[in-house]
């Protein structure tokens, strides 16, 4: 089959150099071929370039600008001409109001394989934002205005000094898709690239993709997301590659709501209880793991305070990136949550009393360091006497956070995360304003049978309802589950073609189940394949340069392997 290049190609790389600042390569003009090519360590070279840019969920655009550079930087040196590239750009509102572009990017296929139906490959440009020592609600984009200081240490690429996350999730695919861009001596079908916006607030470029404005011809599909080892140990940095077979489903949620608050007694004391250090984490890949949930420690360190101060009445708590209304597929690292006690407790008593319960209740989470974790009581003066949750909304409401649905709900130890359902409460706040006081609640239950993770929604939407909170007000993104079989022929060339055993489902949400549902032609043909990233989702993301170059010889193998094949691509 050929595959027959539009006329206005090269119109579409015009459009999009406007996107490029002055200074910066740019060109339309025709090219002769020259033999530049890109090796495994091109590749390393490529992420650690991308990881300069500024690229939070919603707000990708110097990454779709490094896109259209790189796209012309192959066409300035001759890799291709003008007219044999072509970039499209979708752009569509969501539910919320955002903006959401989508970048597709269309590359011929060479040697042997040059009229075969294409290959789409996949990854997605957003990062997840986590800084180590960040106060909860801090806002943590200054400390990526100039994107991820990487660093190589050892064979391992992190940030420096392990501050931020490093966003090889999904960078690492990014740069592999750009390989094929600026190296025309690798063999391979057709590609069409696709880079996609805002997946890690629920799969969302992904979900609003517009299939008029860019068309997937491809008979394959390759995610280049995720983790593809048999391993989700902490530290595991040169797992064994897997292909992935699929990945879970999940409702992401975010819940507006008020309750009411009136005015604390003159003679109260007002006290602020801070929780930081803890790890956190992936909330699908290490939500098994031992690991404390801020906000659900919050709960309990208010129940222990409410058998020393039953009167005790909560004015604000602040956990995950509320003013951001993200963060919901991470573990909360941290709080800091105001409450008022009343004249017969004094503060040194109920600092005693929630240390030593801390100490106990810390004990059974076994991955965090007691050194790292700190919890500090202070009494603070207000400039303005705030208002307060009653005490019994107060009881009702923190007692419902301590029994929300979190954590493991259903327990698999035959899957690579150990569980079939799980949840995650990522985000809570309750301002510290007026009478009618703000809430919001973000979480993410998953399950890779999706209904069940739309029980757990809809269980905690209801929980929230029968406390004092009202006017509630919830907005879903429901990320579809996606599965193929071992048997199929797309894995068993995978498998054969990259001289990989093994096999897995993702313990989290990937990106092919909204493509699969936009374009039929997908189904049963879909893999994904990806280096092994250690701690996705917080300051300590890692990945060992070695395991990146297997990946990205693997993904080539896969594509020889599908380009030698008689059947999808023909």
């Amino acid at each position: 089959m050929v595959i027959r290049r539009p006329v206005f190609a090269c119109f579409r790389v015009v459009v999009l150099c406007a996107l490029v600042p002055a200074g910066m390569a740019c060109s339309d003009s025709p090219a002769t071929v020259s033999p530049n090519t890109c090796d495994e360590g091109c590749v390393v070279d490529i992420f650690k370039d991308l990881s300069t840019t500024y690229r939070p969920s919603y707000g990708e655009d110097a990454a779709r600008v490094w896109v259209q550079q790189q796209v012309s930087k192959a066409i300035d040196l001759g890799v291709w001409k003008a007219d044999e590239l072509s970039v499209t750009m979708d752009q569509s509102v969501d539910a919320a109001n955002h903006t959401l572009k989508n970048v597709l990017v269309r590359v011929p296929g060479t040697g042997p394989y040059a009229n075969l139906k294409p290959v789409a490959l996949q990854a997605h440009l957003d990062i997840v934002f986590a800084v180590d020592g960040a106060a909860p609600g801090q806002p943590l984009d200054g400390y990526y205005t100039s994107g991820v200081d990487v660093v190589e240490d050892g064979g391992v690429l992190h940030s420096r000094n392990y501050k931020t996350t490093l966003g090889a999730d999904c960078g690492a695919g990014v740069a592999q898709m750009v390989r094929y861009l600026m190296d025309r001596t690798l063999a391979h079908p057709p590609l069409e690239l696709c880079f996609t916006a805002a997946e890690e607030t629920g799969v969302v470029g992904a979900l609003h993709w517009d299939s008029a404005t860019l068309p997937l011809h491809a008979a394959a599909l390759i995610n280049l997301d995720g983790w593809s080892s048999t391993s989700v140990v902490e530290d595991d940095l040169n797992a064994p590659l897997a292909i992935q077979l699929g990945a879970a489903g999940a409702v992401v949620d975010s819940v507006d709501g008020q309750i009411d608050g009136s005015a604390v007694a003159a003679d109260a004391t007002l006290v602020k209880l801070s929780l930081s250090g803890l790890l956190g984490g992936h909330s699908g890949f290490l939500i098994g793991r031992p690991r404390m949930n801020a906000i659900i420690a919050f709960a309990a360190l208010l129940q222990e305070a409410f058998t020393l101060d039953p009167d005790l009445r909560l004015v604000s708590i602040n956990a995950g990136q509320v003013a951001a209304r993200v963060g919901h597929n991470k573990i909360p690292t941290g709080f800091d949550a105001v409450f008022a006690i009343s004249s017969a407790t004094t503060v040194a008593a109920l600092d005693t009393a929630l240390h030593a319960f801390f100490t106990s209740y810390l004990a059974t989470f076994t991955d965090e360091s007691p050194a790292a974790v700190t919890l500090a009581l202070d009494a603070i003066i207000a400039a303005v006497q705030p208002t307060a949750l009653t005490t019994a909304a107060t009881h009702t409401f923190v007692d419902t956070v301590r029994a929300l649905p979190n954590g493991v709900i259903e327990a698999d130890p035959g899957s690579l995360g150990g569980w079939s359902v799980s949840s995650n409460i990522g985000v809570l706040g309750v301002n510290d304003g007026t009478a009618n006081k703000a809430v919001f609640f973000g979480y993410t239950p998953r399950a890779f049978v999706l209904d069940k993770a739309q029980q757990v929604a809809a269980q905690i939407l209801g929980d929230l309802g029968n406390t004092e909170v009202s006017n509630l007000v919830d907005s879903k993104v429901v990320v579809p589950a996606w599965l193929v079989d071992r048997t199929t022929d797309i894995v068993v060339m995978a498998k054969a073609g990259a001289a990989i055993d093994h096999d897995m489902v993702l313990p989290a949400g990937t990106e092919p189940g909204a493509f699969v549902d936009k374009f039929p032609q997908l189904k049963d043909h879909v893999i994904g394949i990806a280096p092994a990233i250690v701690e996705a989702h917080t300051p300590r993301e890692a990945v060992a340069i070695q395991s990146f170059r297997d990946a990205t010889t693997a993904l080539q193998n896969i594509l020889v392997a599908f380009g030698n094949s008689t059947s999808f691509l023909h």
